[in-house]
Parts: C-alpha cells; structure tokens; sequence
C-alpha cells in the first residue's frame, strides 16, 4: 500500500486512516504525593482518584475506587514507592501519576 490506495483487480481502494483525540478525563489516577519518615518509619501518601491515603506503611493495604492498593516497599531517601495494584507491581517516585 503506497499514499493509502491499494489497486486490486476490481479498481482502487482508498483507505484514510484518522487519529482520534480526546479530552475526557481518565477513568482512574493514582499520583504519589510524599514519601517521608513519620514517627519513625518510611510512610508514603497516595492519591487515588479524589480520595488521599494519608501516612500509608509499608504492608498497609488500601480499598480504593481503583481496587486494591498495597504498599509493598518506600524508599525515603530515593523517594519511590513500590506498589501493587491488583496483580501489577508500580515503581512510582514522588510526583509520579498513573492512569486508567
């Protein structure tokens, strides 16, 4: 196929392929807010959609509107967040989103 027409023993076809974009928000986020020590240990907050998951640990697990988040491991000094997120494991640093 050569300039979107393909000649076949029938004539030509033409074939325009278009790109759609759209606006509309993403059906879920989850963004890590802060990573930082609290009362002595790693604690990391987490938004998921409109709700905030305040001074989470490490093996605390979350109901969210996404599903099940669980905090797997913080690293406070390299602010990242290890999580997993119904069977998928998500590497997220401080200021990192992901959507749906």
């Amino acid at each position: 196929m050569h300039g979107g027409s393909n000649t076949t023993a029938h004539g030509t076809t033409t074939t325009r392929l278009s790109t759609t974009t759209t606006t509309a928000p993403h059906a879920h986020a989850l963004k890590v807010l802060s990573i930082a020590t609290v009362g002595g240990a790693p604690a990391v907050t987490l938004q998921v959609d409109n709700s905030v998951y305040k001074d989470k640990r490490v093996g605390d697990a979350m109901s969210t509107s996404w599903g099940q988040v669980k905090i797997l491991d913080l690293s406070t000094a390299s602010k990242v967040a290890t999580l997993l997120h119904g069977s998928e494991t998500l590497v997220l640093t401080v200021g990192q989103q992901v959507y749906e």
